[in-house]
């Protein structure tokens, strides 16, 4: 669990009328299981909430909010009885809210942020590892 208030400044000596102050309080956390069904075989889970939060200027001057998310994961894992061969697949869903970009794309955009929506990412992830057995390990 994560709890964070955040006592934002944003000075301009430029344009002090737009100096100001702000306060964000923003939380975050997850939760994550696993399960060992035999020596070889793990299955494991999770739910995370997670934040970012906008810059002061952001904030203070153009009223953004944090970007959060929610993501969750599911998946298994192998270890063979000889360490040599490891695999695993996650299959992982990640919600994401009021998401910040800034507007850069090519080097010709404004460089000012924006929350832009709610965005999904959802997708299967797969890793294999082989272990020879020689003294030399990498890593």
């Amino acid at each position: 669990m994560r709890y964070e208030h955040l006592e934002q400044e944003q000075v301009d000596n430029d344009e002090p009328e737009n100096s100001d102050t702000n306060d964000l309080d923003v939380f975050g956390g997850g939760l994550g299981v696993t399960y060992d069904v035999s020596d070889e075989w793990t299955f494991f889970g999770g739910v995370h909430r997670g934040f970012s939060p906008p810059s002061p200027r952001d904030a203070i001057n153009y009223g953004l909010e944090e970007k959060t998310s929610l993501g969750s994961e599911l998946g298994s894992r192998y270890l063979d009885a000889r360490g040599a061969i490891s695999a695993g697949a996650t299959a992982f869903f990640t919600q994401f809210n009021d998401l910040l970009v800034v507007d850069n794309v090519g080097g010709s955009g404004t460089g000012e942020s924006e929350n832009i929506g709610e965005v999904d990412s959802y997708g299967v992830e797969f890793a294999a590892d082989f272990d020879a057995g020689w003294d030399f390990k990498n890593p």
